[in-house]
């Protein structure tokens, strides 16, 4: 008990000298500073009211498109998420279980992909209605800047939105270019991209493609993916735009290594579950997303836009178990989305109101066959699933005088779940289910001076059971089973500000009390699937810092602190009480240093340092991943001339060869808790732009 109060008191302090710096030093700011109007007036459209990243009354997190491509690998949004405080990814050498991300600990429970924090890209849905994603379909060469909100955001986005990642594809351009990229690095990873982007008269076009695939660092691990993205404006007048999104991704390899005991992995780090490679364990995807976007302005003050959407995806998954162990589906998610936004007034009388509808359908088509050593064998479910959902939300920004702004909102959401059972060898497991949630959410900034904010907000999120989840039933039999929706609700306190117009910070301390907890466990006759539970309440307290620091235009330095104090409060199972334990696979502690640098003859380096503390792989908090640091190294130089540009670069992640665990399945069966990590990875390439 002394260390963990002392531990909480040092905390305290920290914060508290942030914030008494802050004050001390605001005043310093220059408020006629090229740097400080360029950082202050970062504008941010996640939330969907657009507004300033600083003026915002919540954690929102800005990645431009130097820190995502400049020299990057570019093979999975880890490489850039890892800079974001309050979020974890994991997971990122496995590409049958896709990326695992978690915000203030939602998403940690995801059994694979990404569960309880919606994805957008472009603004269209990469979720699913029932809180499912995944982003190895997105071509990161295609993206040139991420926003995350982190925290709660169900008054934006509904059901499954724990936190938000946005991504933005490449802008338009005036002139053409073409530009080409390969690069090659260890363990058979090979990567070939293009990407184009032309004007032709009202017509903007972004193209671009990728092909990607690895032998992997561990047995049973290698993968192949090939995407395709496009983006096409249509500009009627200043006032009225059409967009057009495309992506395609064909992924017909993407193996599961599985997960090993400790004694294994210490034994051989790269070795496979020997059960992973006997049912030939793992995944293969096709995929298809079309959007279209229309925006009409109508004056400054009224403005409309309308989405409408489809995802179809094809779905086939070995796991390593025979009974039912290969899973199908073929997947059709459509959605729209209406909104009116209101601006009225200027300066310090500035209203801003917007109105909007969202309506989202998902039908799976879904069987099990038993998986006779990788090949499919006696179907043993068929079912069609289905979850509809219909939001209205109202939301405002109002500024109340001259320093104080609010933001607040509501939202109403109705989920409506039906399975059709087409296997009635074991009776007729159909059935529905209704949800439904009201989401507040109120916010209060007020600015001290021209540097310097301070925030507070309520908020709360509501996350379904995803259909998958629902329908893993330990009896076998198909339908839905038992699971709630998880529901939580978020205060938090921060500051955000500038000195001396270079030296940006966000400091933000909450607390998040959830109620009917999904909890992932597994049994020993399913090894490798993935069942819930609902835990009775958890609570989650933690501290988040953010530091940017633009020593000049050659040097920048990136930092983040993470705290996470996140505790179960009434959990009991037939396996024990759980009560005060730890939440697993959440460090407590996590930090992370970056320093760019940018020579006036065009060399760049960049240097990443990553720390996590220990974490848990268990309710029971008896089994640990250890604590790591992590060392990445970036370098390159870029040759240019008016219309040409090359650039060369070699990077080398895990710089020394640190032995981690690269991800934890949590409450596994057989004490397989653990994904070693991959060692050393030397990788370089070349990239070459023609044009503007």
């Amino acid at each position: 008990m002394q260390y963990r109060l002392t531990h909480h008191v040092a905390h305290a302090k920290i914060v508290l000298f942030l914030w008494v710096v802050a004050l001390q030093t605001a005043a310093q700011a220059p408020a006629d500073s090229l740097k400080t109007r360029d950082l202050a007036t970062v504008i941010v459209s996640a939330p969907r009211l657009l507004t300033s990243s600083l003026q915002a009354p919540f954690g929102i997190a800005v990645l431009t498109k130097n820190r995502i491509q400049q020299g990057q690998q570019q093979l999975t949004l880890n490489e850039s998420l890892a800079a974001v405080p309050g979020l974890l990814a994991t997971n990122a050498d496995n590409f049958s279980q896709g990326l695992r991300v978690s915000i203030r600990g939602f998403g940690a429970r995801s059994a694979f992909g990404i569960r309880g924090i919606k994805i957008l890209v472009d603004g269209i849905p990469e979720s699913t209605p029932d809180g499912q994603g995944q982003t190895n379909n997105i071509d990161l060469n295609a993206v040139e800047r991420v926003e995350v909100i982190r925290g709660p955001s169900a008054v934006f986005y509904g059901n499954a939105s724990g936190g938000v990642i946005s991504l933005s594809t490449e802008s338009f351009v005036r002139q053409p270019y073409a530009e080409f990229r390969s690069s090659a690095g260890g363990y058979g990873f090979r990567q070939g991209q293009f990407k184009t982007g032309f004007n032709a008269g009202k017509l903007a076009v972004f193209l671009g493609t990728s092909h990607n695939q690895a032998e992997g660092y561990r047995a049973q691990s290698a993968m192949r993916i090939v995407t395709a993205n496009a983006k096409l404006r249509y500009t009627f007048d200043s006032t009225t735009h059409l967009t057009l999104t495309l992506n395609y991704a064909n992924s017909p390899q993407a193996d599961d290594p599985g997960a090993l005991t400790l004694e294994q992995a210490n034994q051989d780090r790269r070795q496979a579950r020997p059960q992973n490679v006997q049912f030939a364990a793992g995944k293969a995807i096709v995929q298809s997303r079309v959007g279209l976007v229309f925006e009409k302005d109508f004056g400054k003050i009224h403005q409309i836009t309308a989405r409408i959407y489809q995802i179809n995806r094809d779905f086939e998954n070995n796991l390593a178990f025979e009974n039912g162990g290969n899973v199908t589906f073929k997947r059709v998610f459509s959605g729209t989305n209406l909104t009116y936004a209101l601006n009225l007034g200027k300066n310090q009388t500035r209203y801003k109101m917007q109105l909007g509808v969202d309506y989202e359908d998902q039908t799976d088509d879904r069987q099990r066959y038993n998986n006779q050593r990788g090949t499919r064998g006696n179907l043993t479910l068929n079912q069609i699933e289905n979850f509809r959902a219909l939001g209205v939300a109202w939301l405002h920004n109002l500024y109340l005088g001259r320093r104080l702004f609010l933001t607040a909102g509501l939202r109403y959401d109705q989920m409506k779940l039906a399975t059709t059972d087409r296997f009635l060898t074991d009776g007729d497991n159909s059935g529905t289910l209704t949800f439904d949630n009201l989401a507040p959410m109120a916010g209060l900034s007020y600015q001290l001076n021209d540097a310097l904010y301070f925030y507070t907000n309520y908020a709360t999120s509501f996350e379904s059971p995803a259909l998958t989840e629902l329908t893993n039933n330990p009896t076998g039999q198909g339908g839905f089973n038992s699971l709630q929706p998880q529901r939580a609700s978020n205060v938090e306190l921060g500051i955000k500000g500038l000195l001396s117009g270079r030296f940006r910070y966000d400091v933000a301390i909450f607390n998040v009390n959830v109620q009917s907890e999904l909890v992932p466990y597994q049994l020993a006759a399913f090894p490798g699937r993935v069942f819930f539970r609902n835990a009775g309440q958890s609570r989650r307290q933690g501290v988040e810092v953010g530091l940017e620091y633009y020593l000049s235009k050659q040097f920048s330095a990136f930092a983040t602190y993470t705290y996470s104090d996140f505790k179960y409060t009434n959990y009991q199972t037939t396996e024990g009480t759980f009560n005060g334990n730890q939440l697993p696979g959440i460090p407590r502690q996590a930090a992370y240093v970056e320093l760019r640098y940018n020579a006036p003859f065009r060399l760049f380096a960049v240097a990443q340092l990553r720390h996590n503390d220990a974490l848990f792989a268990d309710d029971a908090n008896r089994f640990t991943a250890n604590a790591y640091n992590l060392l990445n190294l970036r370098l390159g130089w870029a040759v240019q001339t008016k219309h040409l540009k090359i650039e060369p670069f070699v990077g080398v992640n895990n710089a020394t060869d640190v032995s981690y665990m690269g991800n934890v399945q949590i409450n596994g069966a057989g004490l397989r808790y653990f994904e070693p990590a991959t060692g050393r990875f030397w990788f370089g390439g070349l990239s070459v732009r023609v044009g503007n």
